[in-house]
């Protein structure tokens, strides 16, 4: 596999939007970053960066319904195609794309 893979966020318009779960990310089984709250588009994040690096995989855990903003955009590239294009999320996830890179550089590509 190619290490040709660059994760980021970006501003993004205030928006509102529901979030069900608390997430936790993990990297070869160890929590690196969460629990969070977290909207159900993140089932999306996970599945592109774990088709990308199957090293990572995340827990989800229902909770109740809250509403919370929005004001980044995450998205994700590898080999120089966007596999997710700005997909709406909130300025925690700035931790989450630096856990990622962290994970990487320190344990290097799959």
């Amino acid at each position: 596999m190619s290490d040709d893979f660059r994760i980021w966020t970006e501003p993004k318009s205030h928006s509102l939007e529901g979030h069900i779960f608390n997430g936790t990310l993990l990297f070869n089984g160890n929590a690196i970053w969460g629990p969070r709250s977290c909207h159900d588009n993140t089932v999306d994040l996970i599945n592109a960066l774990s088709d990308a690096d199957p090293r990572f995989t995340m827990r989800f855990e229902r909770r109740n319904n809250t509403n919370e903003g929005h004001t980044r955009f995450i998205s994700l590239r590898v080999d120089g195609r966007d596999v997710l294009n700005k997909l709406n999320t909130h300025d925690s996830m700035d931790g989450f794309f630096i856990a990622v890179n962290t994970a990487r550089a320190v344990a290097g590509p799959p």
